[in-house]
Formats: structure tokens, C-alpha cells, sequence
């Protein structure tokens, strides 16, 4: 059993939602749950359910099924103009990953933080900050 906090903002479930946790963890919704309340780090309980983990949320009527996902937290490097198909995103870390889906969202940020992982289909996703969709990158360098 894992017990901790959302480590930010939390504005609900939704299928595929990334979940950072305080302890440094990251979960990802898997089940088609949709729920809204918002809450300012909300403490969670994830527990072993049906062959996966279940996780609850503070505020939150029912729990979502979860699975825990390898991932890298980092920022862009220098100012971030949004996402576009083939467009590449230099880390601070020193890694290069290169959008390989079809999605443009502009959006302009200095240096917003991102999380890339290992979604369950076995693709590596990029969430940026700000933006609530995750797109499908590959790593260039």
C-alpha cells in the first residue's frame, strides 16, 4: 500500500491522467473514470484491487485503477513555443526526445516542466506543463 500526497494541483480523474506523487512516484490512470473535484494536494492511498492498484483521493467518491510508470521530470531548456508533429524539445537534463504524433497546441512558456514516461502500450508520452494533453515522443539523444 502507498500513502501519500498529489504533488500539486488535482482537478479530477480522467482516462490516461498522470499522477505525481510527493514520495516521487508516478501512477497512471488506466480505467475510463471520470470524476471532477479540486483539491490542493490531496492525500491518495493506492492498494493492490483486481490484479492492479486501486487509488483513492481525498474528496474524490470513487477510486480509479492505477499502474505505476517509469518516468523522467524535467524542463525544457530556454522558451518553449508548443507542440508540433517532428518538433524536437531539448531537456535540462541534456536529453532530446522528438514528437512523433500529430498534434500542434501553441503555446508559449519559459522553461515549463515535463514528464516523460513509459505509457502502458509501451510508448514514451510527453506531458508539459500547462497543457493537459500528453504526446507521443521518442528519444533522439
Amino acid at each position: 500500500m502507498v500513502e501519500s500526497s498529489i504533488d500539486a494541483e488535482f482537478e479530477g480523474s480522467e482516462p490516461d491522467r498522470i499522477y505525481v506523487l510527493r514520495n516521487g512516484q508516478v501512477w497512471l490512470q488506466t480505467s475510463y473514470e471520470y470524476q471532477y473535484v479540486y483539491r490542493f494536494a490531496p492525500r491518495v492511498t493506492i492498494s493492490p484491487s483486481g490484479g492492479g492498484c486501486a487509488m483513492a483521493v481525498e474528496g474524490m467518491s470513487r477510486t480509479v485503477q492505477v499502474v505505476q510508470v517509469e518516468a523522467i521530470q524535467s524542463r525544457i531548456s530556454g522558451q518553449f513555443n508548443g507542440l508540433d508533429y517532428g518538433r524536437a524539445y531539448t531537456l535540462q537534463n541534456g536529453q532530446v526526445w522528438q514528437q512523433k504524433e500529430f498534434y500542434i497546441w501553441y503555446y508559449n512558456w519559459a522553461a515549463p516542466s515535463v514528464i516523460i514516461y513509459r505509457s502502458y502500450s509501451g510508448s514514451w508520452m510527453m506531458k508539459v506543463e500547462g497543457i493537459s494533453r500528453a504526446v507521443r515522443v521518442e528519444r533522439i539523444r
